[in-house]
Protein backbone atom coordinates (compact mmCIF):
# COMPACT_ATOMS: atom_id res chain seq x y z
CA UNK A 1 0.00 0.00 0.00
CA UNK A 2 1.42 3.36 -1.00
CA UNK A 3 0.72 6.70 0.60
CA UNK A 4 1.16 10.12 -0.93
CA UNK A 5 4.61 10.56 0.63
CA UNK A 6 6.17 7.43 -0.92
CA UNK A 7 7.07 9.45 -4.04
CA UNK A 8 7.80 13.19 -4.06
CA UNK A 9 10.11 15.87 -5.39
CA UNK A 10 11.28 18.97 -3.53
CA UNK A 11 13.17 21.79 -5.24
CA UNK A 12 13.86 25.27 -4.01
CA UNK A 13 15.94 27.66 -1.99
CA UNK A 14 16.20 27.64 1.80
CA UNK A 15 17.18 30.78 3.67
CA UNK A 16 17.52 31.46 7.37
CA UNK A 17 19.10 34.30 9.30
CA UNK A 18 18.96 32.52 12.65
CA UNK A 19 17.82 29.11 13.93
CA UNK A 20 18.67 27.87 17.44
CA UNK A 21 19.81 24.30 16.75
CA UNK A 22 20.52 23.68 20.43
CA UNK A 23 16.90 24.26 21.31
CA UNK A 24 15.61 22.36 18.29
CA UNK A 25 17.80 19.32 18.99
CA UNK A 26 17.67 19.67 22.79
CA UNK A 27 21.46 19.65 22.84
CA UNK A 28 23.41 22.47 24.47
CA UNK A 29 26.51 21.73 22.38
CA UNK A 30 24.85 23.36 19.39
CA UNK A 31 24.11 27.06 18.91
CA UNK A 32 22.64 29.26 16.22
CA UNK A 33 22.86 28.53 12.51
CA UNK A 34 22.20 30.65 9.44
CA UNK A 35 22.21 29.38 5.85
CA UNK A 36 21.44 30.09 2.20
CA UNK A 37 21.00 26.79 0.36
CA UNK A 38 19.66 25.53 -2.99
CA UNK A 39 18.17 22.06 -2.45
CA UNK A 40 16.70 19.33 -4.65
CA UNK A 41 15.32 16.05 -3.25
CA UNK A 42 13.63 13.15 -5.11
CA UNK A 43 12.03 10.23 -3.30
CA UNK A 44 10.89 7.13 -5.16
CA UNK A 45 9.57 4.48 -2.79
CA UNK A 46 12.34 4.04 -0.22
CA UNK A 47 15.11 5.68 -2.27
CA UNK A 48 16.10 9.29 -1.68
CA UNK A 49 18.44 11.20 -3.99
CA UNK A 50 19.32 14.84 -3.76
CA UNK A 51 21.54 17.73 -4.66
CA UNK A 52 22.71 20.55 -2.40
CA UNK A 53 24.51 23.78 -3.27
CA UNK A 54 24.78 26.47 -0.65
CA UNK A 55 26.51 28.34 2.09
CA UNK A 56 26.23 27.79 5.84
CA UNK A 57 26.86 31.37 6.94
CA UNK A 58 27.09 30.53 10.62
CA UNK A 59 27.14 27.33 12.66
CA UNK A 60 27.43 27.26 16.46
CA UNK A 61 29.10 24.34 18.23
CA UNK A 62 30.53 24.29 21.78
CA UNK A 63 30.12 28.07 22.15
CA UNK A 64 32.06 28.80 18.96
CA UNK A 65 30.52 30.17 15.77
CA UNK A 66 32.02 28.67 12.61
CA UNK A 67 31.84 30.96 9.60
CA UNK A 68 31.47 30.37 5.86
CA UNK A 69 30.91 26.68 5.14
CA UNK A 70 30.25 25.98 1.46
CA UNK A 71 28.62 22.66 0.52
CA UNK A 72 28.05 21.28 -3.02
CA UNK A 73 27.24 17.74 -4.07
CA UNK A 74 24.92 14.81 -4.58
CA UNK A 75 23.60 12.75 -1.70
CA UNK A 76 21.24 9.95 -0.75
CA UNK A 77 20.40 8.23 2.53
CA UNK A 78 23.81 6.60 2.79
CA UNK A 79 26.27 8.57 0.65
CA UNK A 80 27.69 11.96 -0.22
CA UNK A 81 29.64 12.77 -3.38
CA UNK A 82 30.81 16.34 -3.59
CA UNK A 83 32.75 19.18 -2.05
CA UNK A 84 32.83 21.02 1.27
CA UNK A 85 34.88 24.09 2.08
CA UNK A 86 35.15 25.92 5.40
CA UNK A 87 37.00 29.23 5.67
CA UNK A 88 37.14 30.17 9.35
CA UNK A 89 39.97 32.00 11.09
CA UNK A 90 40.53 29.01 13.39
CA UNK A 91 39.88 26.21 10.90
CA UNK A 92 40.27 25.98 7.15
CA UNK A 93 38.88 22.74 5.80
CA UNK A 94 38.41 21.35 2.28
CA UNK A 95 36.77 18.04 1.34
CA UNK A 96 36.53 16.56 -2.16
CA UNK A 97 35.30 13.06 -2.80
CA UNK A 98 32.90 10.23 -2.06
CA UNK A 99 31.75 8.49 1.11
CA UNK A 100 29.28 5.73 0.24
CA UNK A 101 27.72 3.41 2.83
CA UNK A 102 25.13 2.12 0.35
CA UNK A 103 27.74 0.22 -1.64
CA UNK A 104 28.96 -3.20 -0.52
CA UNK A 105 31.75 -2.84 0.44
CA UNK A 106 31.53 0.77 1.67
CA UNK A 107 33.65 3.27 -0.30
CA UNK A 108 35.88 5.97 1.16
CA UNK A 109 37.51 7.86 -1.72
CA UNK A 110 38.27 11.46 -0.82
CA UNK A 111 40.86 14.14 -0.18
CA UNK A 112 40.89 16.44 2.84
CA UNK A 113 43.03 19.50 3.47
CA UNK A 114 43.13 21.06 6.95
CA UNK A 115 44.94 24.30 7.82
CA UNK A 116 45.04 26.73 10.77
CA UNK A 117 43.24 24.18 12.97
CA UNK A 118 43.21 25.62 16.53
CA UNK A 119 41.43 23.06 18.78
CA UNK A 120 41.68 25.23 21.89
CA UNK A 121 40.14 28.31 20.26
CA UNK A 122 37.34 26.14 18.86
CA UNK A 123 36.59 24.99 22.44
CA UNK A 124 37.26 21.37 21.48
CA UNK A 125 39.78 21.10 24.33
CA UNK A 126 40.99 23.21 27.23
CA UNK A 127 44.57 22.18 26.49
CA UNK A 128 46.98 23.14 23.71
CA UNK A 129 46.60 26.92 23.81
CA UNK A 130 48.22 28.58 20.77
CA UNK A 131 48.51 25.23 18.97
CA UNK A 132 47.92 25.23 15.20
CA UNK A 133 47.68 22.05 13.14
CA UNK A 134 47.95 21.47 9.41
CA UNK A 135 47.63 18.20 7.45
CA UNK A 136 46.30 16.56 4.27
CA UNK A 137 44.44 13.25 3.96
CA UNK A 138 44.09 11.05 0.88
CA UNK A 139 41.82 8.03 1.28
CA UNK A 140 41.28 5.15 -1.15
CA UNK A 141 39.66 2.58 1.12
CA UNK A 142 36.83 0.08 0.81
CA UNK A 143 35.33 -2.09 3.52
CA UNK A 144 32.34 -2.41 5.83
CA UNK A 145 34.37 -2.76 9.04
CA UNK A 146 37.92 -3.17 10.35
CA UNK A 147 37.91 -6.87 9.38
CA UNK A 148 37.23 -6.22 5.69
CA UNK A 149 39.03 -2.90 5.15
CA UNK A 150 41.27 -2.73 2.07
CA UNK A 151 43.19 0.01 0.34
CA UNK A 152 45.33 2.92 1.45
CA UNK A 153 45.11 6.00 3.63
CA UNK A 154 47.80 8.69 3.61
CA UNK A 155 48.14 11.68 5.94
CA UNK A 156 50.96 14.01 4.91
CA UNK A 157 52.37 17.52 5.30
CA UNK A 158 51.60 17.31 9.03
CA UNK A 159 52.70 20.41 10.92
CA UNK A 160 52.09 21.14 14.60
CA UNK A 161 53.04 24.69 15.54
CA UNK A 162 52.96 26.14 19.04
CA UNK A 163 54.49 29.51 19.90
CA UNK A 164 57.09 29.13 17.17
CA UNK A 165 57.98 25.57 18.17
CA UNK A 166 57.23 23.35 15.18
CA UNK A 167 57.00 19.62 14.67
CA UNK A 168 56.91 18.37 11.08
CA UNK A 169 55.83 14.84 10.15
CA UNK A 170 56.39 13.86 6.56
CA UNK A 171 53.57 11.34 6.38
CA UNK A 172 51.51 8.61 8.01
CA UNK A 173 50.61 5.81 5.61
CA UNK A 174 48.21 2.93 6.16
CA UNK A 175 47.98 0.02 3.74
CA UNK A 176 45.45 -2.80 4.19
CA UNK A 177 45.53 -5.92 1.99
CA UNK A 178 43.18 -8.91 2.01
CA UNK A 179 44.26 -11.98 0.07
CA UNK A 180 41.32 -14.44 0.01
CA UNK A 181 43.28 -17.12 -1.88
CA UNK A 182 45.75 -17.75 0.94
CA UNK A 183 43.34 -16.54 3.65
CA UNK A 184 45.78 -13.96 4.95
CA UNK A 185 45.51 -10.24 5.54
CA UNK A 186 47.85 -7.55 6.69
CA UNK A 187 47.76 -3.93 7.82
CA UNK A 188 50.95 -1.93 7.36
CA UNK A 189 51.57 1.40 9.11
CA UNK A 190 54.49 3.69 8.23
CA UNK A 191 55.35 7.14 9.62
CA UNK A 192 58.15 9.24 11.09
CA UNK A 193 56.98 8.38 14.63
CA UNK A 194 55.50 4.91 14.50
CA UNK A 195 55.61 1.94 12.17
CA UNK A 196 54.16 -1.51 12.43
CA UNK A 197 52.58 -4.50 10.79
CA UNK A 198 49.68 -6.77 11.67
CA UNK A 199 49.52 -9.95 9.62
CA UNK A 200 47.62 -13.23 9.65
CA UNK A 201 44.05 -14.38 9.42
CA UNK A 202 42.21 -12.09 11.81
CA UNK A 203 38.73 -10.95 12.80
CA UNK A 204 39.56 -7.93 14.93
CA UNK A 205 35.94 -7.12 15.76
CA UNK A 206 35.90 -10.24 17.96
CA UNK A 207 39.01 -9.34 19.95
CA UNK A 208 37.13 -7.75 22.84
CA UNK A 209 35.10 -10.91 23.42
CA UNK A 210 38.14 -13.12 22.83
CA UNK A 211 40.22 -11.48 25.52
CA UNK A 212 37.32 -11.23 27.94
CA UNK A 213 36.87 -15.00 27.66
CA UNK A 214 40.61 -15.59 27.89
CA UNK A 215 40.93 -13.52 31.08
CA UNK A 216 37.78 -15.17 32.45
CA UNK A 217 39.82 -18.37 32.83
CA UNK A 218 42.20 -16.67 35.27
CA UNK A 219 40.09 -13.87 36.82
CA UNK A 220 36.45 -14.94 36.50
CA UNK A 221 35.44 -12.55 39.25
CA UNK A 222 36.33 -9.57 37.02
CA UNK A 223 35.69 -10.91 33.51
CA UNK A 224 32.42 -12.49 32.47
CA UNK A 225 32.36 -15.13 29.77
CA UNK A 226 30.96 -13.69 26.53
CA UNK A 227 29.13 -15.52 23.80
CA UNK A 228 31.30 -15.84 20.70
CA UNK A 229 30.48 -17.02 17.19
CA UNK A 230 32.90 -19.26 15.38
CA UNK A 231 35.68 -17.17 13.84
CA UNK A 232 39.41 -17.09 13.19
CA UNK A 233 41.96 -14.95 14.97
CA UNK A 234 45.53 -16.01 14.37
CA UNK A 235 47.96 -13.15 13.87
CA UNK A 236 51.27 -11.58 14.76
CA UNK A 237 52.16 -7.90 15.17
CA UNK A 238 55.33 -5.83 15.31
CA UNK A 239 55.24 -2.15 16.36
CA UNK A 240 58.12 0.34 16.54
CA UNK A 241 57.71 3.74 18.24
CA UNK A 242 60.46 6.26 17.56
CA UNK A 243 61.65 9.30 19.52
CA UNK A 244 58.64 11.34 20.68
CA UNK A 245 60.62 14.10 22.40
CA UNK A 246 59.60 17.05 20.20
CA UNK A 247 55.98 15.94 19.88
CA UNK A 248 55.70 15.39 23.66
CA UNK A 249 56.84 18.95 24.33
CA UNK A 250 54.38 20.51 21.88
CA UNK A 251 51.40 18.42 23.06
CA UNK A 252 52.45 18.64 26.73
CA UNK A 253 52.40 14.86 27.02
CA UNK A 254 53.45 13.56 30.46
CA UNK A 255 54.92 10.42 28.87
CA UNK A 256 57.87 10.63 26.51
CA UNK A 257 59.55 7.74 24.71
CA UNK A 258 63.08 9.08 24.20
CA UNK A 259 64.54 6.15 22.28
CA UNK A 260 62.96 3.55 20.02
CA UNK A 261 60.31 1.33 21.59
CA UNK A 262 59.53 -2.11 20.20
CA UNK A 263 56.37 -4.15 20.87
CA UNK A 264 55.91 -7.59 19.32
CA UNK A 265 53.33 -10.26 19.95
CA UNK A 266 50.99 -12.94 18.70
CA UNK A 267 47.53 -14.33 19.35
CA UNK A 268 45.93 -17.63 18.37
CA UNK A 269 42.23 -17.95 19.19
CA UNK A 270 42.06 -21.67 18.38
CA UNK A 271 44.78 -22.44 20.95
CA UNK A 272 43.70 -19.67 23.36
CA UNK A 273 47.28 -18.42 23.58
CA UNK A 274 48.86 -14.97 23.38
CA UNK A 275 52.29 -13.46 23.92
CA UNK A 276 53.41 -9.81 24.14
CA UNK A 277 56.98 -8.57 24.54
CA UNK A 278 58.03 -4.93 24.81
CA UNK A 279 61.42 -3.27 25.01
CA UNK A 280 61.81 0.46 25.71
CA UNK A 281 65.35 1.80 26.25
CA UNK A 282 64.28 5.09 27.89
CA UNK A 283 61.03 6.62 29.16
CA UNK A 284 60.48 9.99 30.81
CA UNK A 285 57.30 10.52 32.83
CA UNK A 286 56.74 13.83 34.64
CA UNK A 287 60.49 14.37 35.16
CA UNK A 288 60.94 10.77 36.31
CA UNK A 289 63.32 8.53 34.38
CA UNK A 290 62.88 4.85 33.56
CA UNK A 291 65.54 3.00 31.56
CA UNK A 292 65.80 -0.47 30.01
CA UNK A 293 62.09 -1.18 30.43
CA UNK A 294 61.28 -4.76 29.40
CA UNK A 295 57.92 -6.51 29.64
CA UNK A 296 56.83 -10.07 28.85
CA UNK A 297 53.17 -11.08 29.12
CA UNK A 298 51.89 -14.52 28.14
CA UNK A 299 49.55 -17.27 29.23
CA UNK A 300 49.63 -21.03 29.77
CA UNK A 301 46.79 -23.49 30.27
CA UNK A 302 47.01 -22.94 34.02
CA UNK A 303 47.93 -19.28 34.54
CA UNK A 304 48.68 -15.82 33.20
CA UNK A 305 52.29 -14.66 33.64
CA UNK A 306 53.69 -11.14 33.71
CA UNK A 307 57.32 -10.15 34.16
CA UNK A 308 59.04 -6.80 33.88
CA UNK A 309 62.47 -5.34 34.46
CA UNK A 310 63.43 -1.67 34.56
CA UNK A 311 65.77 0.86 36.16
CA UNK A 312 64.12 3.78 37.96
CA UNK A 313 65.74 7.06 39.00
CA UNK A 314 68.38 9.48 37.71
CA UNK A 315 71.08 9.91 40.37
CA UNK A 316 70.97 6.51 42.09
CA UNK A 317 68.84 4.25 39.91
CA UNK A 318 67.16 1.20 41.40
CA UNK A 319 66.68 -2.00 39.41
CA UNK A 320 63.19 -3.52 39.62
CA UNK A 321 62.61 -7.15 38.71
CA UNK A 322 58.90 -7.97 39.03
CA UNK A 323 57.37 -11.41 38.51
CA UNK A 324 53.67 -12.16 38.83
CA UNK A 325 51.38 -15.11 38.24
CA UNK A 326 47.57 -14.89 37.95
CA UNK A 327 45.29 -17.88 38.37
CA UNK A 328 41.92 -18.73 39.94
CA UNK A 329 41.16 -15.16 41.10
CA UNK A 330 44.55 -14.82 42.77
CA UNK A 331 47.74 -12.90 42.10
CA UNK A 332 51.20 -13.92 43.28
CA UNK A 333 53.74 -11.08 43.17
CA UNK A 334 57.48 -10.96 43.80
CA UNK A 335 59.52 -7.74 43.58
CA UNK A 336 63.32 -7.86 43.66
CA UNK A 337 65.22 -4.58 44.15
CA UNK A 338 68.89 -3.89 43.45
CA UNK A 339 71.10 -0.83 43.56
CA UNK A 340 72.14 -0.26 39.94
CA UNK A 341 75.58 1.15 40.81
CA UNK A 342 76.73 -1.50 43.29
CA UNK A 343 74.39 -4.36 42.25
CA UNK A 344 73.65 -4.71 45.97
CA UNK A 345 70.38 -6.44 46.85
CA UNK A 346 68.14 -3.85 48.52
CA UNK A 347 64.73 -5.47 48.58
CA UNK A 348 62.67 -8.63 48.35
CA UNK A 349 58.93 -8.09 48.61
CA UNK A 350 56.48 -10.96 48.27
CA UNK A 351 52.71 -10.93 48.50
CA UNK A 352 49.66 -12.91 47.51
CA UNK A 353 46.32 -11.33 46.61
CA UNK A 354 43.00 -13.15 46.50
CA UNK A 355 39.75 -11.77 45.12
CA UNK A 356 36.29 -12.86 46.23
CA UNK A 357 32.80 -11.46 46.82
CA UNK A 358 30.58 -11.27 49.87
CA UNK A 359 26.90 -12.18 50.16
CA UNK A 360 25.99 -8.75 48.74
CA UNK A 361 28.17 -9.34 45.65
CA UNK A 362 30.70 -6.73 46.81
CA UNK A 363 34.38 -7.25 46.02
CA UNK A 364 36.74 -8.42 48.78
CA UNK A 365 40.48 -8.11 48.17
CA UNK A 366 42.75 -9.93 50.61
CA UNK A 367 46.43 -9.02 50.40
CA UNK A 368 48.66 -11.45 52.26
CA UNK A 369 52.10 -10.00 52.84
CA UNK A 370 54.75 -12.68 53.15
CA UNK A 371 57.94 -12.10 55.18
CA UNK A 372 59.83 -9.52 53.11
CA UNK A 373 62.45 -6.82 53.47
CA UNK A 374 63.89 -3.70 51.87
CA UNK A 375 66.81 -1.35 52.53
CA UNK A 376 66.30 2.35 53.08
CA UNK A 377 69.25 4.70 53.72
CA UNK A 378 71.52 1.79 54.62
CA UNK A 379 68.98 0.40 57.09
CA UNK A 380 67.25 -2.94 56.60
CA UNK A 381 63.49 -2.93 57.24
CA UNK A 382 61.52 -6.14 57.64
CA UNK A 383 57.91 -6.51 56.53
CA UNK A 384 56.30 -9.03 58.87
CA UNK A 385 53.74 -11.57 57.72
CA UNK A 386 50.31 -9.95 57.83
CA UNK A 387 47.01 -9.46 55.97
CA UNK A 388 45.25 -6.41 54.59
CA UNK A 389 41.60 -6.93 53.65
CA UNK A 390 39.92 -4.33 51.45
CA UNK A 391 36.13 -4.10 51.15
CA UNK A 392 33.80 -1.46 49.77
CA UNK A 393 33.66 0.57 53.00
CA UNK A 394 36.47 -0.81 55.12
CA UNK A 395 40.16 -1.67 55.29
CA UNK A 396 41.25 -4.29 57.82
CA UNK A 397 44.89 -4.46 58.95
CA UNK A 398 45.88 -7.68 60.68
CA UNK A 399 49.09 -6.72 62.47
CA UNK A 400 50.81 -5.00 59.56
CA UNK A 401 54.34 -4.30 60.79
CA UNK A 402 57.51 -2.62 59.50
CA UNK A 403 60.52 -3.17 61.77
CA UNK A 404 64.17 -2.22 61.95
CA UNK A 405 65.66 -3.61 65.19
CA UNK A 406 63.88 -1.65 67.96
CA UNK A 407 62.20 0.74 65.50
CA UNK A 408 58.80 -0.35 64.29
CA UNK A 409 55.50 0.85 62.87
CA UNK A 410 52.50 -1.38 63.52
CA UNK A 411 48.94 -1.03 62.18
CA UNK A 412 46.15 -3.22 63.55
CA UNK A 413 42.39 -2.84 63.32
CA UNK A 414 39.71 -1.65 60.93
CA UNK A 415 39.43 1.62 59.03
CA UNK A 416 35.72 2.11 58.29
CA UNK A 417 32.69 4.35 58.89
CA UNK A 418 31.38 2.27 61.83
CA UNK A 419 31.61 3.51 65.41
CA UNK A 420 32.42 0.08 66.88
CA UNK A 421 35.46 -0.46 64.61
CA UNK A 422 38.78 1.27 65.15
CA UNK A 423 42.40 1.10 64.10
CA UNK A 424 45.54 1.45 66.21
CA UNK A 425 48.83 2.73 64.85
CA UNK A 426 51.80 2.07 67.13
CA UNK A 427 55.20 3.66 66.64
CA UNK A 428 58.48 3.04 68.39
CA UNK A 429 61.61 5.11 67.73
CA UNK A 430 60.37 6.27 64.33
CA UNK A 431 62.52 9.06 62.85
CA UNK A 432 60.19 11.78 61.55
CA UNK A 433 63.05 13.35 59.59
CA UNK A 434 63.18 10.25 57.38
CA UNK A 435 59.40 10.19 56.89
CA UNK A 436 59.22 13.83 55.81
CA UNK A 437 62.22 13.38 53.50
CA UNK A 438 60.13 10.76 51.66
CA UNK A 439 56.92 12.84 51.69
CA UNK A 440 58.81 15.91 50.37
CA UNK A 441 56.17 18.35 51.66
CA UNK A 442 57.01 21.92 50.67
CA UNK A 443 57.46 24.54 53.42
CA UNK A 444 56.58 22.13 56.21
CA UNK A 445 58.47 19.41 58.03
CA UNK A 446 58.58 17.71 61.40
CA UNK A 447 61.63 16.18 63.01
CA UNK A 448 62.33 14.05 66.04
CA UNK A 449 61.91 10.52 67.32
CA UNK A 450 58.28 9.39 67.53
CA UNK A 451 56.92 6.96 70.13
CA UNK A 452 53.34 6.15 71.07
CA UNK A 453 49.93 5.22 69.72
CA UNK A 454 47.27 6.76 67.49
CA UNK A 455 43.67 5.53 67.72
CA UNK A 456 41.19 6.18 64.90
CA UNK A 457 37.44 5.61 64.65
CA UNK A 458 34.89 6.24 61.85
CA UNK A 459 37.78 7.43 59.67
CA UNK A 460 35.75 7.03 56.45
CA UNK A 461 32.82 9.11 57.71
CA UNK A 462 33.39 11.53 60.64
CA UNK A 463 36.98 10.87 61.71
CA UNK A 464 37.70 10.70 65.45
CA UNK A 465 41.39 10.49 66.34
CA UNK A 466 43.00 10.15 69.76
CA UNK A 467 46.72 9.96 70.30
CA UNK A 468 49.28 9.39 73.02
CA UNK A 469 52.60 10.40 71.49
CA UNK A 470 56.05 11.47 72.57
CA UNK A 471 58.47 13.21 70.21
CA UNK A 472 62.04 13.49 71.44
CA UNK A 473 64.29 16.18 69.93
CA UNK A 474 61.26 17.75 68.28
CA UNK A 475 61.83 20.05 65.30
CA UNK A 476 59.39 22.16 63.29
CA UNK A 477 60.69 23.18 59.86
CA UNK A 478 64.23 22.24 61.02
CA UNK A 479 64.04 24.51 64.09
CA UNK A 480 64.83 22.78 67.36
CA UNK A 481 62.46 23.01 70.33
CA UNK A 482 63.85 22.68 73.82
CA UNK A 483 60.78 20.96 75.23
CA UNK A 484 59.55 17.45 74.70
CA UNK A 485 56.25 17.16 72.90
CA UNK A 486 53.75 14.62 74.17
Amino acid sequence: HQNKWDNFTIKGDLHSKKIDLGQALNNTNFGNTAFDVELSIDRINDNIDGYVDGNILEFGFKNYNYQNLTLTGNFNKNSFDGHAYLSDENLKFKFDGLIDFSHNPNIYQFEVKVDDFCPNKLNLTQKYEDLKIKFNITSDLIGNNIDSIEGSLRIDSIILNKKGQENLLKSIELLAVNNPFIKEKFILLKSDLISGILSGNYTLSYLRNDFSNLLHEYLPIFFKERENKEHINNFIFDINIKNLDNLSQILEMPLNVVNNCKIVGSYDYSKNKFNITSTIPKIEFKKQLVKNFNVVLHNTNEDLRFSTYFEYGKKSPVQFDIQSVVESDSLQLNIQLKDHTSSMHIGDIQLSTNFSKDEEDQLITKISLLPSNFWFKEQKWDIKESNIICKKKSFTFENFRLQNHECFLNIDGIVSDKEDERVTISANKIDLNEIFSILNVKNFSLGGILNGNIYGETLLKNPHINASLDIDEFKLNDRSEERRVG
